[in-house]
């Protein structure tokens, strides 16, 4: 064997092939399939046939039948206190407007005054009386007289009678108007409160600051 030059660039020993059947180490990264698909706790039934399709689709029909009746009672028994507040309020109104409306015509009125009072107590709560009867559903607007006239008290009536036999009745019809317009004051209150209309809710904080002005205009 003659000695190698020391200049000549020596060659690489080849590599020593891996035995054969011997396991990759990459071979993980090759080998390993998709991981499967997690299981849902909540499924539908499985199955292609009729009778599960009609299942599926009749346990539907049931939860969404059940959930309108649901919604219904719990709309239509606001929707009905809703209404009969404001049916109240109406009737209340509507005794207001009666009274005041006989006091301009009263013969024993000695004070110019409470014509005047009368005349603009009548005419701002019908004003507001429109309104609210507008708040209605479409099938309630239509009061009967009958029904409007259910808070219609006789004893106011005698009560004025009275007074006006006694040459009292200006005083008297103060007295009356100060204690009802209080009250119709509240009922306006009580069923702002109850509704959630803007519009609505506007419409009877404006007939409230109205009441405070025509309990001014008694007082003075």
């Amino acid at each position: 064997m003659q000695p190698q030059d020391p200049n000549t660039p020596q060659t690489p020993p080849a590599p020593t092939p891996a035995p054969t059947g011997a396991p990759n180490q990459y071979d993980f990264f090759m080998n390993s399939g998709p991981a499967p698909a997690p299981k849902s706790a909540f499924s539908l039934p499985s199955g292609n046939s009729t009778k599960t399709r009609v299942m599926i689709i009749a346990g539907g029909l049931f939860v969404l039948i059940v959930a309108g009746f649901i919604l219904a009672s719990i709309l239509g028994s606001g929707s009905s206190s809703n209404v009969t507040k404001l049916t109240g309020l109406i009737q209340e109104q509507a005794e207001i407007i009666r009274v005041a409306n006989a006091s301009q015509t009263e013969k024993s009125v000695r004070d110019t005054k409470t014509v005047v009072v009368a005349s603009n107590i009548s005419l701002s709560v019908k004003t507001t009386q429109v309104q609210v009867t507008k708040m209605l559903p479409k099938k309630s607007q239509k009061l009967s007289e009958k029904v409007l006239n259910l808070k219609k008290n006789p004893k106011t009536d005698a009560a004025l009678a009275t007074a006006a036999r006694n040459n009292g009745y200006d005083a008297a019809f103060k007295n009356y108007m100060k204690a009802e317009l209080l009250k119709y004051q509240a009922e306006l209150k009580s069923v702002r409160a109850s509704t959630s209309n803007p519009q609505n809710k506007l419409i009877l904080q404006n007939a409230e600051n109205g009441v405070s002005l025509m309990l001014k205009d008694i007082g003075n």
